[in-house]
């Protein structure tokens, strides 16, 4: 919902510059299949992935109190002497950031795999441990907290984790689990990834997969019903295009499809989103949400406006959502 009130935000109050209506060709064409989790999606080309990739996990056994392992992907890194850039730059970071007793880098170290290992200490016995590593065209990043000096415990899963992560092959996943340009090929008792994809002209789609994490209680339809009047308050006023049940993936989903009116302004957005709903959590039925907001800025801050019409909308929301399934009944 806060997600919402700041699409209608942005695109509304700051106002913003757009060019012509480039027509529907824009919005649906040449497809390409992306690997997100353990799922095939055919998004058009004309909606490029972002060139960062994160997500969460954690290894088999963990519990509830332990901590998470973030993962970033950025893709683009072609060369080596663009990945000892970077890494020269978080050097930097660390180094400037630290005091005599707080934030202090205590490990620096090249591994013999070409990986670079940092360890800060935070404070006492706190500590965060980095990796970063090359796989393919990808600078992957990973990242653990620890607690009550456990940091080498902490590090050995990070170099247990790393050597289970392979450049991405959309011909053969396997079983892995895809995080952008990477697939991580680990038992893990938490799996998530957030998978973002943009056009020039301000539409945003946001697909989130979390492998074991339990529905809402509540459905969508019956969020958006209970926050219509949070929206109200706000001079937000929201018009139901759609709302209906579907199946996603084999999975039962809510769907909920409207636009953002703000009073008194004539722009609005369109704000599109569908949610699982499974009997039971797993592999083959993770947790997948999927979201469209039009009039969003770009990556350059440049404002924009709602150029896609209500239908062309609708036609590619149902050309991407009739196109997600397992990775393994793809047949490449």
């Amino acid at each position: 919902m806060i997600k919402f009130i700041l699409a209608v935000s942005f695109s509304v109050l700051l106002g913003c510059k757009h060019s012509g209506d480039e027509g529907k060709k824009m919005y649906i064409g040449t497809d390409m299949v992306h690997c997100v989790g353990r799922h095939f999606v055919s998004i058009p080309t004309s909606l490029q992935p972002s060139s960062i990739t994160t997500g969460i996990f954690k290894a088999a056994g963990a519990t509830a109190q332990d901590p998470e392992i973030d993962i970033l992907v950025q893709s683009g890194v072609t060369t080596k002497t663009k990945f000892d850039t970077a890494v020269q730059k978080r050097r930097s970071e660390l180094s400037r950031s630290e005091s005599k007793t707080v934030d202090v880098l205590k490990n620096d170290t090249v591994l013999p795999d070409g990986s670079t290992l940092f360890r800060v200490q935070e404070i006492d016995d706190a500590y965060f441990s980095e990796m970063y590593f090359l796989r393919g065209h990808a600078m992957v990043k990973l990242r653990l907290d620890s607690f009550d000096n456990s940091y080498l415990e902490a590090e050995e899963q990070l170099k247990k984790l790393l050597k289970s992560i392979v450049d991405l092959d959309v011909n053969a996943t396997g079983r892995g689990f895809c995080l952008g340009p990477i697939v991580i090929h680990s038992d893990l008792s938490q799996e998530s990834g957030k998978f973002t994809y943009s056009d020039n002209s301000g539409l945003v789609l946001e697909i989130g997969i979390d492998t074991f994490s339990h529905d809402d209680p509540m459905t969508l339809s019956d969020r958006m019903k209970r926050d219509s009047s949070a929206l109200q308050k706000l001079k937000v006023r929201t018009e139901v295009l759609r709302t209906q049940q579907r199946t996603t993936a084999g999975m039962l989903t809510d769907e909920w499809l409207g636009i953002g009116h703000i009073d008194g302004a004539a722009e609005h957005v369109l704000k599109f989103m569908l949610e699982t709903r499974r009997n039971n959590s797993g592999k083959t039925t993770p947790s997948i949400s999927l979201s469209l907001d039009s009039g969003q800025p770009l990556s350059d801050g440049t404002r924009t406006t709602t150029k896609i019409g209500n239908e062309q909308a609708i036609v590619l929301w149902d050309h991407i959502a009739d196109s997600i399934k397992l990775a393994g009944e793809e047949k490449h």
